[in-house]
């Protein structure tokens, strides 16, 4: 119990896929659909990022596979699984692009953003969102 679901699921969109946690909800080409996993802790202002991202990834790689997006430094983090060899430099530098991107781009809000610290924990935001900030 508690375990990965066996077999396949149905995703939201419809598609059947088979999940890798239980926490796995929707297939991957829902990204591309406008949906965000919500294992993946990273704020709606770089959701932008993350779907042209992602748009540009499927047309090189159409059944690439994430393993992980997450903000770390108050930056984004694009992780995927194995990239065919013909192909590794094109997608790692779409991926490089749009991890520098989120370095300008407000985390909270999608607006044009810069570094900021709090109690040692470093966040990209505007300076709306940052005077927001706990």
């Amino acid at each position: 119990m508690g375990g990965v679901p066996r077999g396949t699921v149905t995703c939201k969109c419809g598609a059947e896929f088979e999940p890798e946690t239980p926490r796995d909800v929707e297939c991957n080409r829902c990204f591309n659909h406008g949906y965000l996993a919500p294992q993946w802790p990273v704020g709606v202002g770089w959701r932008l990022i993350l779907l042209e991202l992602h748009a540009h990834l499927t047309q090189i790689v159409p059944d690439y596979r994430i393993a992980q997006v997450k903000e770390k430094f108050g930056g984004l983090r694009y992780y995927i699984e194995s990239v065919p060899e013909e192909v590794h430099q094109r997608v790692y530098d779409l991926i490089d692009e749009a991890e520098r991107r989120s370095y300008e781009t407000c985390e909270w809000c999608g607006k044009p953003g810069r570094e900021n610290i709090k109690r040692g924990w470093v966040k990209t935001l505007c300076d709306a969102c940052a005077a927001q900030r706990t």
